[in-house]
């Protein structure tokens, strides 16, 4: 690496739930792994739906700290409905 660059920093799919603050316990669910799923599809929803920044790479999804902190700012992100059962 050259002095003064830095490394981008990537998220995986939960922790960048987790960074920007989706994934939460649900109330009155007391399944860790069921809430974490929920919560979880709530950010592929909006990764379906282009709401958020992400990079593909393969099959896997990640999210750049650096562009999540600026959607953050620019206020572009909105709220993702709850994900229903079918």
């Amino acid at each position: 690496m050259q002095p003064g660059t830095q490394q981008a920093e990537y998220f995986d799919i939960t922790q960048a739930g987790e960074y920007i603050g989706i994934v939460k316990p649900i109330r009155g669910d007391t399944d860790p792994i069921k809430t974490l799923k929920r919560q979880q599809q709530r950010l592929y929803l909006m990764v379906y739906r282009k709401q958020i920044p992400y990079i593909k790479k393969g099959s896997r999804i990640f999210f750049e700290k650096a562009a999540l902190d600026a959607w953050m700012r620019s206020g572009a992100h909105q709220p993702c409905p709850p994900v229903t059962r079918r």
